[in-house]
């Protein structure tokens, strides 16, 4: 349940009501109008707030107890990370008339818990900020026939390189150059087939959150490309749309007006993605540190995009509310 843009046959009933600025725990008995699957919700609907929240730290564990059983419905423990907005789990086979007690403890503030029954045959689609959205049904029935229905609405769409349906290998992030280069020599040394390498953030270091490398920890990064084709190896780089203001991205853009919010915060500023001419100055830079010296591929992350910064805010666009 990710931001929920939009959702897909949405929960009607709050099983445990919301409280602002707080989570909740307890128990609370359910009861199961008809036969099937019991879908639960826990999180902020469309009406309770427009601003989710989520990230590290955050625990929801929501159990239901029945006539000799106990199922868990969700469990998402501290120790996990980047909790969702919302989260839904399902109560599955439950008979009509079947009572539960629902143990529950979530630490979302202002979230409650909402349930959906089966309701055959009826599907709903709802937005909390778009004036209107085109959904499309492909029917199939089989896979084949929905994938080929898919590729007459979108186009048809060429095949990637064969590398790019090997094996990947990524973890949390490379700290340096050093590090990198040994993981894919061990790779290639142990035989274990590999296609591609990413390197994911913080290799801006010093330099500050943005697309180019520290001299420090990445010295010549043309280098290191070079070394991982000798192993046959392409690179991945992730990349964002936000950006530190000491960085080239970032100054290049706010001279641009191309910024949005307030452009006197140090970290987490965010760029107009929707502006053709901004796409132009961003794709520059990151091509100046990546494309330039053979990087082959760009992770685009927190594309969503992370954290609402477009919420109230004017982009080249209009307003930022309806662009999700």
């Amino acid at each position: 349940d990710n931001y929920a843009w939009s959702y897909l046959n949405p929960p009607k009933d709050a099983l445990v009501k919301p409280i602002a600025e707080k989570g909740q725990s307890g128990e609370v008995e359910f009861q199961a109008a008809t036969d099937g699957d019991y879908f639960f919700h826990v999180g902020r609907l469309m009406d309770d707030a427009k601003v989710p929240s989520f990230g590290a730290g955050h625990e929801t564990i929501i159990t239901a107890k029945g006539v000799g059983s106990t199922e868990t419905i969700i469990q998402w423990t501290r120790d996990q990370q980047n909790h969702p907005s919302s989260m839904t789990g399902r109560l599955p086979n439950v008979k009509a008339g079947a009572k539960y007690i629902i143990n529950f403890s979530f630490d979302i503030p202002g979230a409650g818990i909402y349930v959906q029954g089966p309701e055959h045959g009826l599907t709903t689609l709802q937005s909390q900020y778009a004036e209107a959205i085109d959904y499309y049904y492909v029917y199939g029935p089989s896979v084949d026939a929905i994938i080929g229905g898919y590729r007459e609405i979108t186009g048809a769409a060429p095949l990637y390189g064969k590398f790019a349906y090997g094996f990947w290998q990524s973890r949390e992030h490379y700290g340096s150059k050093a590090e990198l280069l040994k993981a894919a020599q061990e790779f290639r040394s142990r035989g274990v087939p590999l296609d591609a390498i990413v390197q994911d953030w913080l290799y801006w270091g010093k330099l500050g959150w943005g697309p180019e490398w520290d001299p420090e920890t990445y010295p010549d990064p043309a280098d290191m490309v070079k070394q991982l084709d000798q192993m046959h190896l392409k690179l991945m780089v992730s990349v964002w749309g936000k950006m530190d203001n000491q960085t080239q991205l970032f100054q290049a853009l706010k001279s641009a007006g191309m910024i949005l919010g307030n452009t006197n915060q140090s970290h987490n500023n965010w760029y107009d993605a929707w502006s053709v001419d901004a796409q132009k100055i961003y794709y520059s830079i990151c091509n100046q540190s990546h494309f330039s010296i053979g990087v082959e591929s760009l992770w685009l992350d927190a594309t969503e995009p992370e954290g609402l910064v477009n919420l109230n805010q004017e982009t080249h666009l209009g307003s930022g509310n309806l662009l999700m």
